[in-house]
């Protein structure tokens, strides 16, 4: 008789044995999950880093020796340019990488560049201007390179956590260039427009491209620069030949070594522009080209209200398109909050309360020309709302709504029972959500059924903000 209880114990053992096994499977396939979204997450984090520059070209002009100077002629002398880091990051570095002659292919000596870190995300570019004779194009590419840190949108501290340990773990660093152009002219030199055979040969002579990618929504003008060296525009040039694969350009000259390109597409894709410019005294040919990016115009996704206190981030990035060409300016009843200028495609914001009642205006400049405006209301955070009751099996789901944060904290909202023969509110908590564009909390609740027959129920929700913010209440009968 004791032989079957002993084969029972064993068969228990075996059952507890396969137990604990089958916890450790499932607790393992949890944490690869858990791992693989942190992963996910991380990777997902580093596509905003990118560094823009203050200024897409700088301008110096002077009078070589030897030229009469014109005391009343005032100088663009540009010697500085401020370069900015942006993105997910505690500190970004910079350094130069090059500064290249797009003439003759030379890089400027380094004793007469300078950069200095001025704060976390950003420094200071500075050139001093030498003995040189002509005009030159210095093409200036800076690179920034940062430690990535998780994105401020991820306001769980647990999941901010395991994100940074797998950035932590991959040791990988951000970096990201920005090119941006010295244009030094020579003022005072005059070439006669008939000269012997052969006397500008040894001048050179090219048109440069300011961008090489130019963006572009449909039916809307885009522009851009070119850069003359070797021939002034006006006396020593014959008019450009431009050519685009699809649509009509023109060209307008605005200084002595400069002329603008501008157009209008009225289809999306890839087009791509041919510039042939003729040197009048020797009859030298230069022939470049630049791409235009052609878009339909995006249309953002935003919210329809901004609650006070709350974070928001806005982005226009767009595939294709440079983002340094693309910024976006912010201002709060007619005051402006972020620049323009700042050349910034994304940006966040958070409405002061006292701003309640006034409006955000989002404007949104592609290539310096405005493509989109919008204006959103800045309201305080709305009461919760009950959503609906819907009967189930044995009892309800209710679900409710709510909004933003409360001192630091989601703002979710707890269902209460006022009256009725139903139980107490479980929260499914597994079909909680929150949508990050109009900071709602979605939460469903199961209200069990208290004997048989009718029911008649009274609820309402409240948020972390207690009783003065209660919704309203609900009556039903089923």
């Amino acid at each position: 008789m004791k032989r079957p209880a002993k084969r029972s114990i064993e068969i228990y053992f075996v059952l507890y044995i396969a137990s604990i096994v089958t916890l450790l499977a499932v607790a393992n396939e949890r944490n690869r999950k858990e791992r693989q979204l942190s992963e996910a997450l991380a990777v997902l984090s580093r596509p905003d880093f990118h560094a823009v520059a203050d200024k897409v070209s700088l301008t110096y002009q002077y009078f070589p020796a030897g030229v009469n100077r014109d005391t009343s002629l005032l100088l663009q002398e540009d010697t500085t340019n401020v370069i900015m880091a942006r993105g997910s990051f505690d500190r970004a570095d910079f350094s130069i990488v090059s500064v290249i002659d797009t003439i003759t292919g030379e890089m400027l000596p380094a004793d007469y560049l300078a950069l200095d870190q001025v704060s976390r995300d950003s420094a200071v570019f500075r050139w001093s201007p030498h003995t040189i004779t002509g005009n030159h194009v210095y093409r200036v590419t800076v690179r920034a390179t940062a430690d990535p840190t998780p994105p401020a949108e991820l306001k769980d501290e647990a999941i901010r956590n395991e994100v940074a340990s797998v950035l932590a773990e991959r040791g990988s660093t951000l970096n990201a260039n920005v090119v941006f152009t010295i244009n030094t002219y020579a003022l005072g030199l005059q070439v006669p427009t008939e000269l012997p055979a052969n006397m500008m040969a040894n001048v050179p002579f090219s048109v440069i491209p300011r961008n090489d990618i130019v963006g572009a929504f449909v039916n809307v003008p885009w522009s851009n620069g070119i850069i003359v060296s070797g021939a002034n525009v006006n006396s020593q040039m014959a008019k450009p030949k431009v050519t685009s694969s699809s649509g009509a350009v023109n060209v307008n000259i605005t200084s002595p070594t400069s002329f603008e390109i501008s157009g209008l597409f009225s289809q999306t894709g890839t087009q791509d522009v041919e510039i042939e410019a003729t040197r009048l005294t020797d009859n030298q040919k230069f022939n470049a080209r630049f791409r235009v990016n052609v878009q339909e115009l995006p249309q953002p996704s935003l919210p329809q209200f901004l609650y006070a206190g709350e974070d928001y981030s806005f982005d226009i990035r767009q595939k294709d398109i440079p983002s340094s060409q693309l910024s976006l300016e912010l201002s709060v009843g007619g005051a402006v909050k972020i620049s323009r200028a700042m050349n910034q495609p994304t940006v966040t914001f958070t409405p002061d309360p006292v701003n309640a009642g006034e409006a955000v205006t989002l404007t949104s400049y592609l290539n310096d020309r405005q493509v989109g405006q919008t204006r959103i209301p800045i309201v305080a955070l709305p009461r919760p709302e009950i959503l609906s009751i819907e009967p189930d099996k044995d009892g309800f789901i209710v679900a409710t709504r709510s909004y933003g944060h409360y001192g630091n904290q989601p703002n979710r909202a707890r269902l209460i029972v006022r009256e009725g023969n139903v139980g107490e509110p479980e929260e499914l908590t597994d079909q909680y959500h929150y949508d990050n564009v109009t900071k709602a909390h979605f939460q469903k609740w199961h209200l069990t059924r208290h004997g048989e027959g009718e029911v008649t129920m009274d609820l309402y929700a409240i948020d972390a903000r207690g009783l003065d913010y209660k919704s309203q209440d609900v009556k039903r009968h089923f």
